[in-house]
């Protein structure tokens, strides 16, 4: 499998009241191919959190996030291995943010707002070989929910994206990425196929428990790879 990312050691922490730091991702290790990659979790788990410290949007305390050379190398103008936050990290690696419209400038009239390109539109426009996505469909009704879905999975077949995809709807992810991992109290506590998630066979007892809390969930056929 051609590997386009690489994260190791990954720790994110944030100041509290008390001046203490608060633990939010702990020692989060991934390697992301040419596939889907959900991540699953109750909310306060981190897994928000790890696609924001992924695109250098949330502090690091430890750890390392890479690019892969061959992502690196679509663009001969772009560095070797370069870091997030950085534009050459962005040209390969984008984020739809769970609120888009956060990402809209209050100050600027309604049509100079439609006249940019927003949302996953935004996201693809520097043509990157990675999207982040942050519950891209919370806040739709279930129609609107599958079209996106079926528009992100079109895209992913027609530009050869990979994409990380943050949720806590187990239809949803099993529905589009073909492998997942579950994360609590932020922590991996277990990477597995979504065809075995389907199948009920998982090893973690928190794993359970959210297929538990899901329950009645389906899942139409896997699209195709």
């Amino acid at each position: 499998m051609t590997e386009l990312l690489k994260v190791s050691g990954l720790c994110v922490a944030y100041p509290s009241r008390q001046g203490l730091p608060v633990q939010v991702v702990r020692g989060l290790g991934l390697t992301l191919g040419r596939e889907r990659l959900g991540i699953v979790g109750e909310s306060g788990s981190g897994k928000s959190t790890v696609l924001r410290a992924l695109c250098g949007l949330a502090p690091m305390a430890a750890g390392q996030v890479r690019l892969v050379a061959d992502a690196a190398a679509s663009d001969a103008a772009t560095p070797a291995l370069p870091l997030p936050s950085t534009p050459g990290f962005r040209h390969c690696v984008q984020m739809v943010f769970q609120d888009p419209y956060g990402s809209l400038h209050p100050r600027q009239t309604v049509d100079r707002l439609l006249a940019e390109p927003l949302a996953i539109a935004r996201a693809l426009i520097l043509e990157p070989q990675v999207l982040l996505l942050d519950e891209p469909t919370s806040a739709l009704d279930a129609s609107v929910q599958a079209e996106v879905l079926n528009l992100l999975d079109a895209l992913r077949r027609e530009r050869a994206l990979s994409f990380v995809m943050v949720s806590h709807d187990l239809a949803v992810l099993t529905h589009l990425c073909s492998r997942l991992l579950v994360m609590h109290r932020g922590q991996v506590v277990e990477d597995l196929a979504a065809d075995d998630l389907v199948a009920h066979r998982v090893q973690a007892d928190y794993t359970r428990s959210l297929m538990q809390a899901s329950r009645g969930f389906q899942r139409s056929a896997q699209p195709s790879p």
